[in-house]
């Protein structure tokens, strides 16, 4: 009977530890979000962004910067989405003034569902960054749009899918060319669920309705 209750026990855990899990953003939430690309293809980008989301509400706002925590005098675009109505706006921001904004439609889902950097993951191990911040590691596979396959871990905040705190993803080598190489890093910064204001989900008045 022993024996048994222990193979019982192995497949148990065995059967947990290969259960798929999502990590995505709250369905509400402010949030820095920093991407770093590196490939022999397209040479090094990066993007600085500051996102505001909310569910319930279906809307969303994005506003893009030159750097890091950069001061709000330097947002240099936007997309507002409005997943309701299926539209969004794109626009420059020159001098504090809304340049060159377009109204366009809505690709993919509009259930305003929160971006999630792992789908389908499953958990590897427990980790620490630095001393004492404990976090958990998810592991999964996904293909790229250019056509390769991308390995990623994320570390999230221990017992916390919505919390992501840093991505790694490298591209698989495998039948690629010679000096073939692909790597993403995005940092997740100060992420807030608090409520957030309606007016910052306001159409700015430069912009078409």
């Amino acid at each position: 009977m022993r024996t048994v209750a222990v193979v019982a026990a192995v497949l148990a855990f065995a059967a947990v530890a290969v259960v798929a899990v999502d990590v995505c953003l709250p369905n509400r939430h402010t949030a820095w979000i920093s991407t770093h690309v590196y490939s022999s293809r397209e040479g090094r980008s990066e993007m600085h962004v500051r996102t505001y989301h909310d569910k319930e509400s279906l809307k969303s706002r994005q506003e893009f910067f030159p750097r890091r925590h950069a001061t709000h005098t330097e947002i240099s675009g936007f997309v507002l989405r409005d997943y309701q109505l299926g539209k969004e706006w794109r626009g420059m921001i020159v001098n504090k003034t809304v340049h060159d904004c377009g109204l366009f439609n809505i690709e993919g889902d509009r259930d305003g569902s929160p971006y999630c950097p792992v789908k389908d993951g499953k958990k590897i191990m427990d980790a620490k960054l630095g001393q004492n911040f404990k976090v958990e590691i998810i592991n999964f596979r996904h293909p790229h749009e250019k056509g390769f396959y991308l390995d990623t871990e994320v570390a999230v905040e221990h017992s916390r899918l919505d919390a992501p705190v840093l991505r790694n993803s490298v591209a698989d080598f495998q039948n690629q060319e010679a000096n073939f190489f692909h790597h993403e890093r995005e940092e997740f910064w100060d992420i807030d669920v608090s409520p957030i204001d309606p007016i910052i989900f306001t159409v700015p008045r430069e912009c078409p309705m």
